[in-house]
């Protein structure tokens, strides 16, 4: 018996199969990824990541010192507490909020 029934995705499967999978899943990973609004210079883009960075940095912080993230039981969330997950849902949330939205580069700016 699985502990997570998600782990019983792959069971049953080829190992090629298995393969190209995962190697799909690592190339999809390396997809640079910018922020873009139709109405935005790229300066005025870089200050609003900049802000929002800042501002998640901050609030990061304080939960972290205000909740250590200490929940005892089986089912614990494992980013509970994590500085570095909130930071980056923050700054993410941060973002949209503003109206951006996260695309894949261009590849001749990805370089």
């Amino acid at each position: 018996m699985l502990l997570y029934p998600a782990m019983n995705v792959l069971q049953g499967t080829s190992r090629g199969a298995t393969r190209f999978l995962l190697a799909a899943l690592l190339l999809a990973g390396c997809t640079p990824l910018q922020w873009t609004r139709p109405d935005t210079e790229v300066q005025q883009t870089q200050a609003d990541v900049a802000d929002c960075q800042q501002r998640a940095f901050r609030e990061a912080q304080w939960r972290s010192f205000a909740n250590p993230g200490y929940r005892a039981g089986r089912w614990r969330d494992p980013f509970w507490g994590n500085r570095y997950y909130d930071e980056s849902w923050l700054t993410r949330f941060c973002m949209e909020v503003r109206g951006y939205q996260l695309e894949a580069a261009p590849r001749d700016e990805a370089r």
